[in-house]
């Protein structure tokens, strides 16, 4: 196109000669700004391969036909920018897959304990008083066996000895993602309500607070945490998870909670 208009020729993209784009010089592109990016192949080649792409034959339609090649001619000047330019197609959506750490594993509605067929120990509840001031005080868990005869070292399962020494350990929690929590907060202008999410986690008289790290308005949430907490054994068991909802003003709420028997 040389017909002395250069705002046209700036818009053109096809054009006979190796080294031009819509008459600005391959060279210059990038020195003068003109926001066009130089195709990486001769462009001498790109109105032949243009042409082969649309179809030079005329469908005998007139205007119509003439409009439904120019429609065929753009389609395929698209697609030879996207491949010179190395554009993929989109992707389509696929339906969300379970993360690697979920294969082969289970959600369940309760506890574990509630799933087990057998336990690994029985529960026996230990109790202090008489009459209606009983109170629980803990429990044991355990086995039970009974020998006919005074048990020799051998025979016995482990040294009573331990549970007079109680052994430091320590327990880390790994805490993923929470998912469709409840929302505490109500929406506003039709929008759903949310929640502002933190863990809180006490074992004994270890307890962690994570009130500083809330989530803002959030119901499913990737907290990917590890908090570990000191433990002894024998000793106090029972690890509670809570899901609290940060407020500004007023009290905390519960969100939800969960019990881990150690």
């Amino acid at each position: 196109d040389d017909d002395g208009d250069d705002d046209d020729d700036e818009n053109d993209l096809l054009l006979e000669g190796d080294d031009m784009i819509g008459g600005i010089n391959e060279d210059d592109m990038l020195n003068k700004g003109a926001g066009v990016v130089a195709l990486p192949e001769p462009l001498g080649n790109y109105k032949e391969r243009l042409t082969e792409m649309a179809g030079a034959e005329d469908s005998g339609l007139g205007v119509f036909g003439a409009l439904k090649h120019l429609e065929k001619e753009r389609a395929a000047e698209d697609a030879l920018l996207d491949e010179a330019f190395g554009v993929e197609e989109e992707e389509v959506d696929e339906p969300d897959k379970p993360p690697a750490y979920m294969i082969d594993r289970q959600i369940l509605d309760g506890t574990l304990e509630d799933e087990l067929e057998t336990t690994p120990f029985e529960t026996f509840h230990l109790e202090l008083g008489q009459g209606k001031g009983v109170r629980s005080v803990g429990c044991f868990k355990g086995l039970i066996r009974v020998f006919d005869h005074e048990p020799t070292k051998d025979e016995a399962p482990f040294d009573l000895s331990l549970l007079l020494k109680p052994q430091s350990y320590k327990v880390r929690l790994y805490v993923l993602r929470g998912m469709k929590l409840a929302a505490m907060d109500p929406g506003w202008g039709g929008r759903p309500g949310k929640s502002d999410p933190y863990l809180h986690v006490t074992l004994g008289k270890e307890k962690y607070n994570g009130r500083k790290e809330y989530v803002d308005d959030a119901t499913d949430v990737d907290f990917y945490k590890l908090i570990e907490l000191n433990a002894e054994l024998p000793g106090a068991g029972q690890m509670i998870i809570k899901v609290m909802d940060h407020d500004t003003f007023g009290s905390d709420d519960l969100i939800g909670r969960t019990v881990v028997d150690l």
